[in-house]
């Protein structure tokens, strides 16, 4: 039961966000009391393994880094408190995780992915689309998180990862998941996200290699026409989605075309022009420790001349600002667990968590500063800790 419910609630994060992770975070607590006379002393061992030592060194290092940093004149009081409070909430629930996952069987923790995570993700969808359609129309929706880009971002990688196993699925499971990946698209232009429809294609393209490959091979050239055809209709789909209320992701794609001469124009559709200038500036002056997590919006505001409250929009810069070259050794180290997906073992039924977890993910990083949100960093431990998991069963 707690995992059923732990894996429809992953799939609702999309659309509640940080309320999900606290009520996951309550019935893992509840299933280990419940069930704490079966914890044992090889339980707590089995927890020293690499993917638990890369988060728990990254929890660690920002911890010492919110820590051991003073916060730059004009920045907010309250920042360090709430970094020292975050990093500490996120290290004591992943501990909790990693123990509640020792206790779980594989087998059972995939069963309930293919079930129950796909539920959690369509009701994810009709609560966007009920936002979209009668409480936003024609404007980006964020539902209940605080930004328009977290629910369709996330949609993505969650259905992505119900994609595992999909040799094994019946043609009813496989023809949800294929709706799921429809409904991401959609899901997407409800927040006219133009850097991640430009992932979803990406995603798309490798994951219809996935499904050809899995084909036997005189049924390949046959899948290969089915899906270019269905894959057309299906991104023709989506952008007719977009026309028919009001244009507005495909207008933000013309204005990029139609300021590109510009540069004055160009920077205010794309200000990311402005920031990443001003962000490897910054690392340049700090490159081996960085300025401070908590510093890295009053430095780019400082470094540019405005006062916007943004960060960098490049993880990876964002960690050297942070913490210099150890910050960024310490972020590759946190994500790389997720390249055990890629062992030949896995491979095949793990292949579409990998394209989330780690091909959409790290294009992200490229254009988001994704893994400075901790709410972000405690939804990738939870969703790659339980995929990795479950790659056993």
């Amino acid at each position: 039961m707690a995992i059923a419910s732990i894996l429809l609630l992953l799939g609702l994060f999309p659309a509640f966000f940080l309320f999900v992770l606290q009520l996951i975070l309550v019935i893992m607590l509840g299933d280990l009391l419940w069930r704490a006379r079966h914890i044992t002393g090889e339980n707590v061992r089995a927890l020293l393994t690499w993917s638990n030592a890369a988060v728990w060194q990254f929890t660690i290092f920002f911890l010492i880094n919110a820590y051991a940093f003073d916060l730059l004149p004009g920045s907010p009081p309250k920042l360090r408190t709430v970094a020292l409070e975050s990093w500490i909430g996120t290290f004591s629930s992943s501990l909790v995780l990693m123990l509640w996952l020792q206790i779980q069987n594989p087998s059972v923790l995939k069963n309930a992915i293919l079930r129950w995570l796909p539920v959690g993700l369509m009701a994810s969808f009709s609560i966007a689309t009920y936002f979209y359609i009668f409480s936003y129309p024609g404007q980006r929706i964020q539902v209940f998180t605080p930004n328009p880009l977290i629910p369709p971002f996330w949609f993505l990688v969650f259905t992505l990862i119900s994609f595992c196993w999909f040799d094994q699925m019946s043609q009813a499971q496989k023809c949800i998941r294929l709706t799921l990946f429809v409904f991401a698209g959609i899901m997407i232009v409800y927040a006219s996200a133009r850097f991640l429809m430009l992932a979803w294609l990406v995603a798309a393209v490798v994951l219809a290699i996935y499904v050809i490959f899995l084909s036997p091979r005189h049924l390949r050239s046959q899948q290969m026409r089915f899906l270019a055809v269905g894959g057309m209709l299906v991104v023709g789909g989506v952008l007719m989605t977009d026309f028919l209320a009001g244009g507005l992701m495909i207008a933000r794609f013309e204005n990029l075309l139609e300021v590109r001469s510009d540069s004055a124009r160009w920077q205010v559709e794309l200000p990311r022009l402005l920031i990443w200038p001003a962000a490897w500036s910054i690392t340049q002056e700090n490159w081996l420790l960085g300025i401070g997590q908590a510093n890295e919006r009053t430095a780019l505001a400082a470094q540019i001349g405005w006062d916007r409250w943004l960060r960098a929009h490049h993880a990876y810069l964002s960690y050297l600002i942070s913490g210099g070259v150890l910050a960024l050794i310490s972020g590759l180290f946190f994500q790389a667990p997720i390249l055990r997906l890629l062992h030949p073992t896995h491979l095949r039924a793990m292949m579409p968590a990998f394209i989330g977890l780690g091909v959409v993910i790290t294009l992200n990083a490229f254009t988001e500063s994704v893994f400075q949100s901790v709410v972000a960093v405690q939804a990738y431990i939870l969703a790659s800790l339980i995929t990795l998991r479950a790659a056993n069963g």
